[in-house]
């Protein structure tokens, strides 16, 4: 969960606070705290139970010199590292225009770009909700609203951000989605709750409940 959470922080940095089209010249956004900072929320929340939810190389060093003597600090470090290599290979994924150089104020994403910002949101949403669910967080509806929050604003310019089957159903009937996007997207969506079930399903199970 180190892993993966501090590649959800990484993203969500990436596409607040450095991607072109979050941030055209001469009206850089504001939300980009706000993002960044409720991440911590959805995954300490779903995480902080399971690994302590550091998030960050430096504070899994600096808990590990108070508490634990120096033992597994190295290893968190090594999986947030890896998490964060991932993070920018997915941001790369979902951003190709900013690799390209093309307008971003003119770009559109294609439809494979937008099936894995689909993909991407609807995974983080589910294992948040998943976790918090195993752990038997007080907090659920809270840490899966942060989870929400943060990757809507990642990626609602990629692909319009549904991460729902049945938001994307009300936006094809309202006919702000093609039919068969729509169709895609959902796809999308349902094996994203399938992986996150399955990697929750493994943490229930390695768990002392």
């Amino acid at each position: 969960v180190e892993l993966i959470y501090t590649c959800m922080l990484c993203f969500v940095v990436l596409n607040c606070a450095a991607s072109k089209h979050n941030n055209p010249p001469g009206d850089g956004n504001q939300f980009f705290a706000l993002a960044i900072g409720f991440v911590i929320v959805a995954g300490g929340y779903a995480a902080g139970n399971i690994s302590g939810a550091a998030f960050n190389p430096a504070v899994a060093i600096s808990l590990d010199i108070k508490y634990a003597g120096f033992r597994w600090g190295i290893w968190y470090c090594l999986f947030e590292l890896v998490g964060g290599v991932l993070a920018a290979l997915l941001y790369n994924l979902v951003r190709p225009e900013d690799r390209s150089g093309e307008d971003a104020s003119t770009y559109t994403a294609s439809l494979p770009t937008r099936l894995i910002s689909e993909f991407l949101g609807s995974f983080m949403l589910m294992l948040t909700v998943g976790l918090n669910l195993i752990t038997g967080s007080p907090a659920t509806p809270f840490s899966a609203a942060a989870s929400l929050m943060c990757m809507i604003y990642s990626l609602h310019n990629v692909s319009g951000a549904h991460f729902n089957p049945a938001v994307t159903v009300a936006c094809v009937a309202k006919g702000a989605t093609e039919i068969m996007d729509g169709l895609a997207y959902a796809l999308s969506q349902m094996l994203a709750g399938l992986c996150a079930g399955l990697l929750a399903a493994f943490f229930h199970a390695s768990s002392p409940n």
